[in-house]
């Protein structure tokens, strides 16, 4: 698991990956910050060779953070569709973004 506040990323992108009995996070988001929860779904979905993974849920996000929010779902979602091709989804897709303003 990881975590990195928005200060110290590149992309000014807060990421919490939590395991299971974490039940309090605290963070202070400036203008313009995301935040993004997720569920397996979206990082554990497999293709012939590995996972879609966090890191590349991570790098997509911070390719598209500037655009509006339904947009940047609908492209992750997308993304793990491709990831999987023609397999079956074995899990939910859910996403969750906000933006501090």
């Amino acid at each position: 698991m990881a975590a990195f506040p928005a200060s110290q990323s590149p992309a000014r992108l807060s990421v919490c990956l939590m395991p299971p009995a974490m039940k309090n996070v605290r963070s202070r988001c400036s203008p313009g910050d995301l935040f993004v929860a997720f569920s397996d779904g979206v990082t554990e979905p497999e293709n012939t060779s590995e996972e879609f993974g966090e890191d590349r849920l991570i790098a997509l996000i911070q390719e598209q953070r500037d655009q509006p929010l339904a947009d940047i779902g609908t492209v992750i979602t997308n993304a793990v569709a491709d990831w999987i091709g023609d397999e079956e989804q074995p899990d939910d897709v859910t996403v969750v973004l906000a933006r501090a303003s």
